[in-house]
């Protein structure tokens, strides 16, 4: 697959570029565009196997339908204009929407966005480890 070109994200921010979902990544752009805050994947696509502490091996990552992003340097206005901007475009998106905000034991804190093709409701998760 050849990475599109997109406005807010490049190939090199992400694992696996070649395995994420083309119209996931066009919505993904569309969401940092209107929420003017910068985002730095964390995690994208998994390979088969690729099972990380605490993950789920039915995980959207695995079908290139979510990332994580680094949220623990945003601050609270930063969050808002994230959250408003995924429900903004909810309805574009190539999926229903799993909003998962993570909060590690180790204090890393991030914003699992997904976009599930089979869920028939849109979903926000919250997680403290």
């Amino acid at each position: 697959m050849m990475f599109p070109v997109l406005k807010h994200f490049s190939s090199g921010e992400f694992n696996h570029p070649e395995l994420m979902l083309v119209p996931f990544l066009y919505w993904l752009d569309l969401v940092r565009d209107r929420a003017k805050v910068a985002m730095v994947i964390t995690d994208d696509a998994r390979l088969a196997g690729d099972v990380p502490s605490g993950g789920s091996i039915t995980s959207l990552h695995y079908r290139g339908r979510a990332v994580d992003v680094r949220s623990r340097n945003w601050s609270a206005a930063d969050k808002w204009r994230v959250a408003e901007a995924v429900m903004f475009y909810s309805n574009q998106a190539p999926g229903k929407i799993e909003l998962e905000l993570v909060y590690d034991a180790d204090g890393d804190k991030h914003w699992h966005i997904g976009v599930d093709d089979t869920a028939k409701t849109h979903q926000l998760l919250e997680s403290d480890d």
